[in-house]
């Protein structure tokens, strides 16, 4: 945490918009049987602490995958949706990434 503090002040000193995102998924499976969903869960929620502390905005992957997800992985594989195995994104995962932060940057910087 101290870390994170301390890099995102010395961005900030020279002026460089800073954005904190949240993990996406280590695994696809929607009923929370990632191995690591509960460790995901408690790095996003520091992140957006880090964030708070810091006013940054946050670009909240996690919540924006398990959404994503929960739609559109009806068999709760646990890859192939947006991953090829469950951590790396497929072209489709790179895709919905793009999008996420394009959504978050073009609220502050397109007009």
């Amino acid at each position: 945490e101290r870390f994170y503090n301390a890099i995102i002040k010395k961005l900030k000193e020279r002026n460089i918009a800073v954005y904190l995102c949240t993990p996406s998924v280590i695994g696809e499976k929607t009923d929370f049987t990632n191995q690591l969903d509960g460790d995901l869960n408690q790095y996003a929620v520091l992140v957006k602490k880090i964030a708070a502390a810091n006013n940054c905005p946050v670009i909240d992957l996690r919540q924006a995958f398990l959404d994503h997800l929960k739609a559109n992985n009806r068999d709760n594989k646990d890859r192939g949706i947006l991953t090829t195995d469950g951590v790396h994104l497929n072209r489709t995962g790179n895709i919905f990434v793009a999008q996420q932060l394009y959504n978050a940057l073009s609220r502050d910087f397109i007009k």
